[in-house]
């Protein structure tokens, strides 16, 4: 007997900013510049709200090596796209990251859609460990390579108390991506923001069809791969402040990062997505950097065939602090938590309480020199 089309998982990722910093040098060490949820909080945004809101985008989590943008690709842990989150430096500048990411989903809710049918008792241990690589090939440009890898352990308790396992374990898709910075201060003012553009495309090098001997063939959302190509794009800011109460170096930051996926050869399609964080951080010690924001993702339902999956798309929001500590010049490490405040889900689907994630990214120039 296989229950993997009993219930949808749905493990959009509160660690959207990752990809979304990708604008942030090591503004808050160097003092160098570098949609609103359905029918609840309404915004009013003028102009200059506006213009903060994409000023304030980059470094979504304050250390310049942040790197799991989870809910880029379809808001499914094979789409994680890890981007580093510093701005292109020095031409030859080589930086390296390893993020680690901790999810539990164990609770079934419903904000809109089908009634809520009997469901089973379900568990989704889902971690992700991402590895990146960017080179800056310019003080103004960079190129990063990203591989994820899943494992995603499930648990089913039928009615009889009977449980079912699996793990969906693997290498995820790839990911290629391009970082252009098209605004920067200058002049010795900081009124002006540091803005970059990304894009990038996505390849189906993970595996999309994993299966176990009790719960059959896994849920799109929980396979390592998505067996489909995928275009990712965005721009994040950042925008130093100055506080005349400290010394301190504060910044604001902000992101948008949308994906669109192309149907796998089984004719299933990711549902779009995009993603967005604000927020604030500050530099408490030379070693110490500390900020506090709000992730949100909203992420189409998928499609099979050209119909709608029953079950999927939300609009999720998270918000919680990062800590990033510098070890010694080129060694950084971070840890962050992600604890959500607000969702509306499509149907019934699983839930969690709260998102880890830790990492350390490691900086060197290929030239020589640093």
């Amino acid at each position: 007997m296989t229950v993997q089309n009993l219930m949808k998982e749905t493990p959009a990722a509160p660690s959207s900013s990752g990809l979304l910093m990708v604008a942030r040098r090591s503004v808050l060490e160097s003092g160098e510049s570098a949609s609103q949820p359905r029918g609840r909080f309404p915004v009013r945004l003028d102009f200059a709200t506006a213009s903060a809101a994409l000023a304030i985008a980059a470094a979504m989590l304050l250390n310049p090596a942040r790197a799991a943008a989870q809910a880029c690709c379809g808001g499914t842990p094979q789409g994680s796209l890890a981007v580093l989150t510093r701005l292109p430096g020095e031409a030859g500048t080589v930086a390296i990251s390893l993020d680690w990411e901790l999810r539990q989903l164990d609770k079934a809710e419903r904000t809109s859609g089908p009634a809520l049918a009997p469901l089973l008792d379900q568990r989704l241990t889902m971690q992700l460990y991402s590895v990146a690589a960017e080179v800056a090939l310019t003080s103004w440009a960079a190129a990063a390579v990203v591989m994820p890898l899943a494992v995603n352990r499930q648990s089913v308790t039928l009615p009889d108390a009977t449980n079912l396992r699996g793990t969906s374990a693997g290498i995820g898709d790839a990911t290629l991506l391009g970082k252009l910075r098209v605004l920067a201060p200058g002049g010795g003012t900081n009124l002006i923001p540091t803005v970059v553009v990304v894009g990038g495309v996505r390849a189906p090098t993970g595996p999309s069809t994993l299966e176990s001997q009790q719960l059959g063939i896994f849920s799109p959302s929980i396979q390592p791969g998505t067996g489909a190509w995928a275009g990712v794009f965005g721009v994040s800011a950042v925008e130093l402040l100055s506080s005349p109460l400290s010394a301190r170096p504060w910044n604001l930051y902000g992101s948008v990062l949308g994906s669109y996926s192309a149907a796998n050869s089984r004719g299933y399609r990711l549902g779009p997505s995009l993603s967005y964080g604000l927020g604030v951080g500050v530099l408490l010690w030379h070693r110490l950097a500390l900020q506090a924001g709000v992730d949100g993702v909203v992420v189409a339902a998928d499609h099979r065939s050209g119909d709608a999956v029953d079950d999927t798309g939300s609009h999720q929001i998270w918000v919680g602090p990062t800590a990033t500590w510098t070890i010694v010049p080129q060694l950084r490490a971070y840890a962050a938590l992600r604890l959500p405040i607000w969702r509306s889900l499509n149907g019934t689907q699983l839930v969690g309480a709260y998102s880890v994630v830790a990492g350390a990214l490691v900086s060197f120039s290929a030239l020589g020199g640093g």
